[in-house]
């Protein structure tokens, strides 16, 4: 499969993607922020509001992995369940 970068930059910033629009059959209004493969984009393409749910859901994580130490369980499986479940929040869609 082969992507195309400019096509996608240029369906993005395109005016027709965020504008108020109406036809016969269906309605699209503009949106402030949209999620789009998991990553969550604004109108202005800001990141704060994907910056805000990976840190939320990174935080439950943690708590749960806070729960699970003090319950006495192994250091190993700690460090099991975080790069299982807590890393993999943390890096999905990150460079590098």
């Amino acid at each position: 499969m082969v992507i195309s970068m400019p096509k996608i930059i240029k369906t993005l910033h395109s005016p027709d993607l965020l504008t108020y629009s109406s036809t016969d059959e269906a309605c699209t209004e503009r949106v402030k922020c949209f999620k789009l493969l998991g990553i969550y984009l604004s109108d202005d393409l800001n990141w704060q509001a994907h910056v805000d749910v990976i840190t939320s859901k990174s935080a439950t994580k943690l708590h749960f992995l806070r729960i699970l130490n003090k319950s006495g369980l192994n250091s190993l499986h700690l460090l099991h369940y975080y790069l299982s479940v807590t890393r993999l929040v943390l890096e999905y869609c990150s460079v590098g």
